[in-house]
């Protein structure tokens, strides 16, 4: 167990409030969160166990890393959006999938799942969002304490902190008893929890009929701010009321909502906005980016709830725009190497073997970059080391096709010749081009596939 004096630290005190969307990574169509105008944070939702291999983090139970990696170039839109200042939050579990603790029970392995995603990604935030079954499940909670417990632990004796959230369900009475209980569980390990982010949305028989639900919304945060409190006193850690603001998030879903007649307009996320800005919340977030439009007449009725657009008429605004309004700081990032990391094992002992990959990883990745003589030039492209060939004037390319381009990855949005991919970012018309993001270190070129005559 951690002290519990790692819970007075003044970070959360001092961090100025951040707004960022949850993204469903996994939904079709992809939603291209590292190209958002003036949105440049993200919480990429969610990592949980791989179904054939429970100790794995996977993508929604449909991707590992690596394939989302491949599939969903997920890794170069990451890098795109670090490339624009931006950052992204991973969320870990969600209501569909299981959580990496409920079915991970090796709390080494566990541990290393939860590592690998941190040191993968490079983010220096992560959210724990539990619901469903994996909020009761008091075992699974408790390893997730202890095994988050001991990766903080370790990113600070590597000179690197990890804020943690918590994503719960909540009501206009407050937390469930699992919730606080969750809560409980989390700081009896010591952990120093960034905040609780309540999810304010799918009241049901909760939410009196008199309740709009922005002011429902400001009645669950009331209700969670007298919970928390309590809290971080029995933790042993008192705080004041504006501090225990200072540890809270929120999060409504955004247009209609899964209980029938729940509708989040515009006009309750601007209620809401004005609430969480007076009373100083750390953070706000919403379900979901992939969801921030209207949807087309014939798509979704204002009944139906859509993974695409949000069931009301937005006339051309933004919910993010609405609710993150003020919202103007980052969540924390990280800023050191990944294998620093791994080498510090805190609650749980990584095994040699793995601490020797992970280090190999990036001397392989130092050695590539030494010989690569496109890493002195940030423009220069080297066949040999970008993963699709180097964009040429002479070529026809179908729509689909990826190219590099002053070292990134561009895919053409429809047939092209001639067009240089980088056109619209030096102010000409747009491009039949759409940036990915950034060659990646240690990338080689994609196989070619073999040809009848090869075989």
């Amino acid at each position: 167990m951690l002290g519990i004096e790692s819970l007075s630290g003044t970070s959360a005190a001092s961090a100025p409030p951040w707004e960022a969307a949850y993204v469903d990574v996994t939904a079709t169509p992809n939603f291209e969160f590292e190209n958002q105008p003036e949105q440049h944070r993200a919480v990429l939702a969610f990592i949980v166990s791989d179904p054939g291999s429970v100790c794995v983090p996977s993508w929604g139970a449909g991707y590992t890393m690596d394939s989302a990696a491949s599939q969903l170039d997920l890794d170069r839109r990451i890098a795109r959006l670090k490339q624009v200042g931006g950052s992204v939050v991973i969320s870990f579990g969600g209501l569909l999938n299981d959580e990496l603790a409920v079915r991970c029970v090796n709390a080494t392995r566990l541990f290393e799942a939860y590592a690998s995603v941190v040191n993968r990604y490079e983010i220096g935030t992560i959210d724990l969002d539990i619901e469903g079954a994996a909020l009761t499940d008091a075992s699974a909670g408790q390893r997730r304490a202890v095994a988050i417990a001991g990766l903080q632990k370790a990113r600070i004796a590597a000179g690197r902190d990890l804020k943690v959230w918590l994503t719960l369900p909540a009501s206009p009475t407050g937390l469930t008893q699992a919730g606080t209980a969750a809560v409980a569980q989390l700081l009896g390990a010591g952990i120093d929890l960034a905040g609780v982010n309540a999810m304010t949305m799918d009241y049901g028989a909760s939410k009196p009929e008199s309740l709009s639900m922005g002011d429902a919304s400001i009645q669950t945060l009331l209700a969670v701010h007298a919970q928390l409190g309590m809290l971080f006193h029995n933790a042993g850690v008192d705080l004041s009321d504006p501090d225990v603001w200072k540890r809270m998030g929120a999060t409504p879903m955004i247009g209609v909502n899964d209980e029938r007649g729940e509708v989040f307009t515009l006009e309750d996320a601007s209620t809401l906005n004005r609430f969480a800005q007076d009373r100083g919340i750390a953070r706000m977030s919403m379900w979901s980016a992939n969801r921030d439009r209207t949807c087309r007449e014939s798509a979704a009725a204002p009944t139906v709830v859509s993974s695409f657009c949000s069931g009301v008429e937005q006339s051309g605004a933004t919910f993010a725009s609405v609710l993150g309004a003020g919202f103007d700081g980052q969540p924390q990032v990280a800023t050191a190497t990944a294998a620093a990391t791994l080498q510090h094992s805190g609650a749980a002992t990584l095994s040699a073997p793995a601490a020797h990959d992970a280090a190999a990883h990036d001397a392989a990745a130092h050695d590539a970059a030494a010989h690569d003589p496109a890493a002195h030039d940030p423009v220069a492209d080297d066949p040999a080391t970008s993963p699709y060939s180097v964009w040429s004037a002479a070529v026809a390319y179908p729509i689909g096709a990826k190219v590099v381009w002053h070292r990134n990855v561009y895919v053409a949005q429809s047939s092209t010749m001639g067009d240089v991919p980088d056109a619209s970012l030096v102010g000409k018309t747009a491009s039949a081009w759409t940036l990915l993001g950034p060659v990646l270190p240690g990338e080689h070129p994609s196989p070619t596939p073999a040809t009848q005559q090869d075989r």
